[in-house]
């Protein structure tokens, strides 16, 4: 039993299962090179022989096949399950002499790392990243060598598919291994192994001496321990600061003088850490100057080499630092035991011993992305502009935008509660009348469930409609396909339903749901501080949440109500004149067209002979359509997209492009008699200008 405070927990019980002998094949042959290849289960026959049979075609000659657990077909992959039933696999690493590498396969790398921050699937992409990590034995209990991480034996070999040939691309990218884990260069050398020391400050006057040795640093690396995660409202315990990979220095945030810390970032030639925008919009709340950023973040810089892959100091720790390998599993483990979300409730000297880390985990991995990236950009340069490497996009796209994303955050966006209040009133006046119309048109209760969709589905079989798909009760289904089904066949009410729905999404997503996040300022304005996860996406782009600000409606009624609720900030005073500024702020809106089809036009090739002349044409400067569904729309029902077209502009500046055998009907302005109505064709509309003020 476990207890902190008034919270226990007690383990759960080991299983009580039949246990075999982990070594399914020993092949150790002394003077060769000797490899541990790792299985995540107790082999069959058949896929033992497969596994031996591409071992020993590869050409090695030295090695053994163990199992990391001890039992057959594990019932789940959870690490916490998987290390309950873990094999003594470890007394295989010496045998009659260090083995050189492991190959792990599958869920071993769960038992090796003691959790789920990263997977085989984060090594099957080689170009830009090595294949291979090295497993430091000091928060992890070794087995300090490199790892090849390869898919589960039973993916590479998939027999139970009954094919022919067990053959995919995984079982490549196997075979692939086996060849470079007898070329590679197996040794340390280029590891940073070295020796830390993590150093706690509890006093002012030694916070001072220590910070005034951290001036002028070539590189910084910060991180800060807070009670919670908003920064108007939660506080700074500790901050934690490295200059050199080795010393990692904790000081309580009561105790440090602000003009000192502002003298070592500023002297910093760079300053990094993980995710610093969290960190910065603290500081700023804290007293340190706005006029202060940071120049590198390694979750960035991780994400920018390759997006598929977990961010962030701990898989960071795995891909790059390997002698840090689980750093801070003790401190993980102990805060889900206590299910403890304010780390300053963590007892001190585990968190000291944690925190410290931190940093000095941050400037090794910064070290080794910086020349991670550099190589690649050497060795694998933009094939379309040499100029643009992965190391420029970070530091003059990612960082600036970064930087800006962490200041919009901490000034939030400005609203009004009472605009609020008038769209809420609107929202639920619509549902109101919605809901009135539905029970008259389907003569049911008042008090009857629309949002529920059983009682939905009951109501629609009692009425006869066809069941279009059934629920998983087995029911019907009353999705928004469905719904599109039933206003097809003209079933009375769904057009209502349909709006009732969208209705209760605007209720409870942006009104409701926004409104809780509003905070009331000191000066009297009412702002929402959501988080941004800059280029978060593998796509990069931006995520948002907290709430999120995107996919906002903006083609409906409902658009006109949310996008009211943002508002300007109010104007600011001028103290020279004693009044506020004359000047206005102003809201815009801006958007791409078709951002991501130019985009992939441009990387197709940087000519007009590239791959798609038509594409071209749409988006050429001077002739094309600027848009590709009116070329879409003329190309189906008038003429192919490549054939002059015809484009008139009216007095707003408004396009209008027709083919030129298009009919067009045309109806004169305050006229409601069909007889007004004209048919011309689109080089007659071309030919006279005053169809322009026809409709």
């Amino acid at each position: 039993m476990f207890q902190f405070g008034k919270i226990k927990t007690t383990e759960k019980p080991k299983q009580n299962l039949e246990k075999f002998d982990c070594l399914l094949k020993e092949n150790y042959q002394p003077g060769e090179k000797y490899f541990l290849f790792l299985v995540d289960d107790i082999l069959h026959k058949a896929y033992l022989d497969l596994l031996i049979k591409d071992i020993e075609k590869s050409g090695i000659k030295s090695y053994n096949i163990v199992s990391a657990i001890s039992i057959k077909t594990p019932k789940e992959e959870s690490t916490e399950y998987l290390l309950s039933v873990e094999s003594d696999w470890r007394r295989y690493i010496e045998f009659n002499s260090k083995c050189d590498a492991i190959i792990a396969f599958g869920s071993v790398v769960r038992i090796l790392n003691k959790s789920a921050d990263v997977t085989y699937y984060d090594f099957i992409e080689d170009k830009f990243n090595k294949p291979r990590y090295f497993c430091g034995s000091e928060f992890v209990n070794g087995p300090d060598c490199w790892i090849y991480p390869v898919a589960s034996v039973k993916d590479l070999f998939p027999l139970h598919h009954g094919q022919n040939d067990p053959t995919n691309f995984l079982t490549r990218i196997f075979r692939e291994r086996l060849k470079r884990i007898q070329k590679d260069d197996l040794s340390f050398k280029d590891l940073d192994l070295r020796d830390y020391n993590i150093i706690y400050v509890d006093n002012k006057e030694d916070t001072s001496k220590y910070l005034r040795e951290l001036v002028n640093a070539d590189l910084l690396a910060y991180d800060s321990e807070t009670d919670g995660l908003d920064f108007n409202k939660n506080i700074i315990g500790t901050a934690q600061l490295s200059t050199d990979g080795i010393n990692g220095y904790i000081f309580e945030w009561q105790n440090i003088d602000r003009r000192l810390l502002k003298q070592v970032l500023i002297t910093a030639k760079r300053i990094t850490g993980s995710n610093l925008k969290f960190d910065w919009k603290f500081m700023w709340k804290h007293g340190i100057s706005r006029d202060i950023n940071f120049t590198d973040d390694i979750t960035l810089l991780s994400h920018a080499i390759n997006s598929n892959r977990s961010k962030g100091l701990k898989p960071g720790a795995i891909f790059y630092v390997g002698k840090f390998v689980g750093y801070d599993l003790e401190l993980d483990r102990i805060r889900k035991r206590l299910k403890v979300e304010n780390f300053l409730q963590i007892p001190k000297d585990i968190l000291i011993k944690y925190a410290g880390l931190d940093p000095i985990v941050a400037w090794r991995l910064q070290v080794a992305l910086d020349k991670h990236v550099k190589w690649i950009d050497k060795n694998i340069p933009n094939e379309k502009d040499s100029s643009w490497t992965i190391e420029r996009w970070y530091k003059e796209v990612m960082i600036p935008n970064a930087i800006c994303v962490t200041n919009t955050e901490f000034d939030g966006i400005y609203f009004k509660p009472e605009i609020f209040d008038e769209s809420e009133k609107i929202i639920k006046d619509k549902i109101a009348e919605l809901k009135a119309e539905l029970v008259k048109e389907w003569n049911v209760p008042e008090t009857f469930k629309f949002e529920s969709t059983k009682e939905l589905g009951l109501l629609f079989k009692h009425m006869g409609w066809p069941l279009i798909s059934e629920s998983k009760a087995g029911g019907y289904a009353t999705s928004d396909a469905v719904l599109n089904e039933y206003e097809l066949l003209k079933l009375p009410g769904i057009k209502q339903l349909k709006d009732l729905r969208s209705y209760n999404v605007a209720l409870k997503t942006f009104i409701e749901g926004w409104k809780k996040w509003i905070i009331k300022h000191p000066d009297g304005t009412y702002r929402i501080h959501p988080s941004c996860n800059t280029f978060g996406t593998e796509s990069m782009r931006h995520a948002m949440r907290d709430p999120n600000f995107q996919q906002i409606p903006s083609g409906s009624v409902m658009a006109k109500l949310i996008k009211k609720l943002f508002v300007t900030p109010p104007n600011i005073k001028d103290d020279l004149i004693g009044e506020s500024s004359k000047s206005e702020w102003l809201m815009v809106t801006g958007d791409f067209a078709s951002l991501q089809f130019r985009l992939a036009l441009a990387d197709n090739g940087l000519s007009k002979g590239g791959v798609d002349k038509i594409a071209y044409e749409i988006y050429d400067s001077d002739t094309g359509h600027k848009d590709a569904h009116s070329a879409t729309t003329l190309g189906t029902f008038c003429k192919p997209i490549h054939f002059q077209i015809i484009e008139i502009e009216d007095e707003e500046g408004n396009k209008i492009i027709f083919g030129e055998e298009q009919k067009i009907k045309i109806k004169r302005l305050g006229l409601i008699d069909d007889n007004e109505e004209i048919i011309i064709k689109g080089k007659e509309f071309q030919a006279d200008d005053i169809f322009l003020e026809h409709v």
